[in-house]
């Protein structure tokens, strides 16, 4: 097998360095692959650390190449970073045209030393390491007009950034002369109600068109008004106490589930449709398309919100080996295989212990009131029960079996959080953990002697296989769901963690 690597540079104008391991390679096509390779790129993923969903870890490595020549010294001084390695394997005797991409990684740092050159090598994550919500309040209000706030009391604070449905929430009052408040510094679908002291407002009719529209006319007192396409509304007259609202930033299921949001994100940040697995997210909406509820914290990054969402609803997210974002729930497996790894390509097998202990009690806490309220500073005509709803920072639904705590003496009563919004979706979600942690769930480490890019076609991160071996009361057979890969291209080898 031959390796193939391809660096992106710049030196004056857009070039590419062209290397190979062992002998070299050319193309045929003006193209010559330089032998200089000494340790080639390698892959790693892994979400068996991950108890309940959230952000695989993953490793490109590092690419070494021999310079005791001094041959590579013309590219002292050419800009690597940020621009893309290209990874390929091709079977010896075979045209060139049959070569495989196997890596696609992002150039972090280009390491000089005496004799050698390592190459640094990260996915796309740095394009999400960055706040998602970065405008902040300028306090350009021309009073009594404007929804900027002033120098004296809002500007330099972020403006508000939510996804989904918000059950409660604070607005922003950005004009203090007309009583204007935004709960989004963009369009919403609708302001449903909004509450003085826990006292409803009543609703002045329908909506304003636009911003000129909001500051030229007052609803009446102790009403609203709204203006969906800016995420702002007006009160009459000066609120009593807290004013918090619930909102609906859309009532598409498809863009408020965690699948649509955490696609909305990947737009928002500016990711290319290219870069991510649209049927990934049609996966996931298939399993799980209840709505969320997500409002962006101070300076939160992109990755922070995604991994928030991820784990409300079991996924894993992360980028693979060709560096496109990836999104998948964590499921016990179901029987249904394509992929069977027995003896004959197995390398060597072990079986550590389980990074989650077993559960016999599963708690998830969501629905969150973003204003929680001491009912009594409420106002007096509110409800007991709306007051109890105020003063409660989530709402939590639990699953449980006893039983477990006899047979597994170590398993656990887990409490997570959620940003899923619908109790229902809670309670299957509770259920759906409950089940998966509470029954046997064995981890394997299995090393295969094939060639890594005769299996990355077949087995990735969620894949349900058969491991049927000797060893460990195999002889059967057990379906298993792959947690974990890594690559060895030198020695032609790949390792999987599998959970099942």
């Amino acid at each position: 097998m031959i390796l193939l690597q391809e660096f992106d540079y710049y030196d004056g104008s857009e070039k590419t360095l062209y290397l190979t391991y062992g002998a070299g390679y050319d193309n045929d096509a003006g193209i010559f692959y330089r032998p200089a390779i000494i340790q080639p790129a390698n892959y790693s993923r892994d979400a068996s650390l991950l108890q309940f969903g959230g952000r695989t870890s993953s490793s490109y490595g590092e690419t070494t190449i021999a310079n005791g020549d001094g041959y590579f010294d013309y590219l002292n001084g050419a800009y690597f970073e940020g621009r893309e390695m290209r990874m390929y394997t091709l079977e010896d005797g075979q045209p060139y045209s049959s070569r495989v991409l196997v890596m696609r990684a992002i150039i972090d740092a280009v390491d000089w030393k005496m004799s050698e050159i390592s190459f640094r090598l990260t996915d796309n994550s740095k394009s999400l390491d960055k706040p998602l919500q970065p405008n902040k309040y300028g306090g350009t209000n021309a009073l009594p007009n404007g929804i900027d706030g002033t120098p004296d009391d809002i500007k330099g604070q972020s403006k508000p950034r939510i996804y989904g449905r918000i059950s409660l929430m604070g607005g922003v009052e950005v004009n203090t002369s007309k009583l204007i408040f935004q709960v989004n510094d963009r369009a919403v679908a609708q302001i449903i109600n909004v509450f003085d002291k826990g006292a409803y407002l009543t609703r002045d009719g329908s909506t304003y068109a636009n911003q000129t529209a909001m500051e030229t006319t007052a609803p009446a007192s102790g009403a609203f008004k709204a203006c969906p396409s800016i995420g702002c509304f007006r009160t009459g007259s000066t609120p009593f106490g807290a004013v918090s609202i619930c909102v609906a930033e859309s009532f598409v299921h498809t863009e408020i589930s965690a699948a649509g949001v955490i696609k909305r994100v990947l737009d928002d940040m500016a990711i290319s449709a290219s870069a991510y697995s649209l049927q990934d997210f049609a996966d996931l909406d298939g399993k799980n398309c209840g709505p969320v509820g997500v409002i962006v914290q101070d300076q939160e990054t992109a990755w922070s919100v995604i991994e928030r969402i991820a784990a409300s609803v079991g996924a894993w997210v992360g980028f693979d080996a060709l560096n496109v974002f990836r999104v998948a729930r964590l499921d016990a497996p179901t029987g249904s295989y394509s992929v069977v790894i027995d003896d004959t390509v197995i390398d060597s097998i072990t079986k550590p212990v389980p990074a989650v202990a077993p559960a016999w009690k599963m708690t998830l806490e969501g629905d969150t009131n973003y204003l929680v309220q001491d009912k009594n500073a409420l106002a007096g005509i509110v409800p007991t029960a709306r007051a109890a709803w105020f003063e409660a920072a989530t709402r939590s639904a639990s699953a449980s079996d006893t039983s477990v705590k006899t047979i597994r003496i170590n398993s656990q009563d887990y409490t997570a959080s959620s940003v899923q919004v619908s109790v229902s979706q809670l309670q299957a979600e509770a259920t759906r953990r409950l089940n998966l942690l509470k029954n046997r769930l064995d981890v394997v480490t299995v090393t295969l002697r094939d060639s890594p890019t005769s299996w990355l076609g077949q087995v990735d991160i969620g894949t349900e296989v058969l491991l049927q071996t000797r060893w460990y009361g195999y002889d059967a057979g057990r379906p298993m769901i792959v947690t974990g890969l890594r690559t060895n291209f030198l020695r032609n080898q790949l390792d999987l963690t599998l959970m099942g």
